[in-house]
C-alpha cells in the first residue's frame, strides 16, 4: 500500500509537466491536517529551466511560486544567483511531502550567493515568496499534489 501511495504521489507531481506543455502554471494543493491552501506554480523540469529559475524577476505574485521536477531523488541545493526577490523553498519528497523549508536571501552587492541544500534526498522542490509557507502555516510533513487530479 506504501509503494502504490508513492508512485501515486510522484505521478500526481509529474503530471505538472503536461500543463508546462501547455504554457500555464500548475495549481498545486499543499494539505496538512484540515488546512489546505494552493499555490499556482510554474514548473521547471528540464535542467536548463531548472538553472533559470526565478532569476531576474522583479518580483512574484502572492500565491505563485515556481515548482522543480528532478529526475530522481538526490541531495537538493540551490542558490540565488542574479536572484532579486526573497524566496522561501520547500523540499519535498518522492511521496510528495515536505521534508523542509528555508528561507533564500538574495545576495547583498559584491557578495557571492549562498548554497541551499536540503538535509535529505527529494524529488521536488517549491519556490515562493519568502515567508509565504508560514503565513499560510504550512509546515513540513504537509503533502503537496496537483490540484484537480485526486489523491
Amino acid at each position: 500500500m506504501r509503494k502504490l501511495a508513492a508512485a501515486l504521489a510522484a505521478v500526481l507531481l509529474l503530471a505538472a509537466g503536461t500543463a508546462l506543455a501547455q504554457g500555464r502554471p500548475v495549481p498545486l494543493a499543499i494539505e496538512e491536517g484540515i488546512r489546505r491552501v494552493t499555490v499556482q506554480a510554474e514548473v521547471a523540469e528540464t535542467p536548463r529551466q531548472r538553472e533559470a529559475g526565478l532569476m531576474h524577476r522583479a518580483g512574484l505574485p502572492e500565491d505563485a511560486g515556481m515548482l522543480f521536477i528532478y529526475p530522481e531523488a538526490s541531495k537538493l541545493s540551490f542558490w540565488m544567483k542574479n536572484t532579486r526577490i526573497p524566496l522561501s523553498i520547500a523540499f519535498i519528497s518522492e511521496k510528495g511531502v515536505i521534508t523542509e523549508i528555508l528561507d533564500m536571501d538574495p545576495p547583498r552587492p559584491g557578495q557571492e550567493p549562498p548554497v541551499y541544500t536540503s538535509r535529505e534526498a527529494n524529488r521536488y522542490a517549491l519556490e515562493v515568496n519568502q515567508g509565504w509557507f508560514r503565513k499560510k502555516g504550512v509546515g513540513p510533513g504537509a503533502r503537496v499534489r496537483v490540484e484537480g487530479l485526486g489523491r
